[in-house]
């Protein structure tokens, strides 16, 4: 890309004369395709050697390359390689097999950066069978093909003042038969690898907007609203389309703009302050409420909190657990209340689990909290039965 194909195809040919001067004579080099040379090893007798010729091979291109191109001759041309090994056993039925083992071992080098040289292992075929599973799963789920392994769950979340119900988080879950459960991050990680992340924050938000609706219509009017807040990604905020698509969504369920909640990570925003700032500007302005996800885990400070366009502040659940672990003198989670509230900011506290947390929380003015103190997340009927039971029994006790 710098000095023309002619030098790269000279760079190549100088790599290949490197090799082969320190392979032995029956081992067999081919290039394979652009940058990607195959070894034939026919003899060794321990998978120790294969690992010491590698680290060989390696070392060979410690030193720099100096090809010349006829008009120009660059003295320092390095190169850095990176090794998959895979053997040949009596199972291997081709050589299309076998190139396949070896390019799965180099794509997790690619992947674990690292490392150098890899052997082809099982657990790396069954890993790219594993994601293959799941990206299909993710696909019929958004596709509306499969209506059960990709799911919503509830958290509620409650008043600190009153005891009053305020809503519910929305937390996307994904099980797989055979598989079992598929932890949020393996399954979002692999929906942004995918491109599939914009489409399958759609289906959620879309999803939560139902449950909301159907909540909502259980209650009478002499009750208060309740909200469901759904976490999205910055890829869904930063495209273009976002806003209409999310108003799209909001009138097709017909629910109230101001009970839907849009939580987005600390570190999102501020990697990307001005730009996702105005966007969530545009939003707030069509009445969506935004909340602050994770605040004390990124690298922003309390006193940006005056700037960003939101009305949630969530202190991430680190913060709850010194409550019970640390000084109350040497605890900052005082701090970030006394300073949102300053900005207006509602606080929600997650990951509430004691008594202790939520008497600190309730002395420090905290406005709204969730975790296992009031409830696991709950699969959709029995959030609509826990709200139920809430507004008809006079005892709102802990779940």
């Amino acid at each position: 890309m710098t000095y023309g194909f002619i030098y790269g195809n000279r760079i190549l040919e100088e790599i290949t004369k490197r090799i082969k001067e320190y392979i032995k004579p029956e081992d067999k080099l081919f290039r394979f395709g652009a940058d990607r040379f195959v070894i034939f090893v026919a003899d060794y007798r321990r998978k120790e050697e294969l690992a010491e010729l590698a680290r060989g091979i390696v070392k060979i291109f410690d030193r720099p390359l100096s090809v010349s191109d006829n008009e120009q001759s660059i003295a320092e041309q390095y190169i850095d390689i990176q090794i998959s090994i895979a053997e040949i056993k009596e199972s291997c039925l081709s050589a299309d097999r076998l190139l396949q083992d070896a390019t799965l071992a180099l794509d997790y080098i690619n992947k674990n950066y690292s490392e150098q040289i890899c052997f082809y292992e099982d657990i790396m075929e069954m890993s790219v069978y594993r994601q293959d599973r799941i990206e299909k799963a993710l696909r019929a789920a958004i596709n509306k093909r499969d209506n059960s392994s990709l799911y919503l769950q509830y958290q509620p979340k409650m008043s600190l003042k009153d005891n009053s119900l305020m809503g519910f988080e929305a937390l996307a879950r994904l099980n797989i038969d055979g598989m079992g459960s598929i932890s949020p991050a393996e399954f979002i990680n692999i929906a942004e690898n995918m491109f599939l992340i914009y489409d399958l924050g759609k289906h959620i938000l879309s999803e939560a907007c139902r449950f909301l609706k159907r909540a909502n219509d259980r209650l009478s009017s002499q009750h208060k609203r309740i909200k469901v807040s759904v976490n999205i990604s910055v890829i869904q905020l930063l495209r273009e389309e976002f806003v209409r698509d999310l108003i799209k969504i909001i009138k097709l369920n017909k629910i109230d703009k101001g009970t839907l909640v849009l939580e987005i990570t600390e570190s999102v925003i501020m990697e990307n302050f001005d730009l996702v700032n105005e966007r969530l500007r545009i939003i707030k302005e069509h009445g969506i409420l935004i909340a602050l996800d994770d605040f004390g885990t990124g690298f922003s400070s309390l006193s940006r909190l005056r700037d960003l366009n939101i009305d949630y502040v969530k202190i991430d659940k680190h913060f709850i657990d010194n409550i019970t672990s640390s000084n109350e003198d040497t605890l900052i989670t005082a701090d970030i209340i006394s300073m949102s509230h300053k900005f207006n900011l509602t606080v929600i506290a997650e990951g509430v689990e004691t008594e202790e947390q939520k008497k600190y929380l309730e002395k420090y003015g905290c406005d709204i909290f969730q975790g296992y103190l009031i409830s696991r997340p709950l699969d959709e009927a029995k959030a609509i039965n826990f709200m139920s039971d809430f507004y008809i029994t006079d005892n709102h006790s802990m779940v």
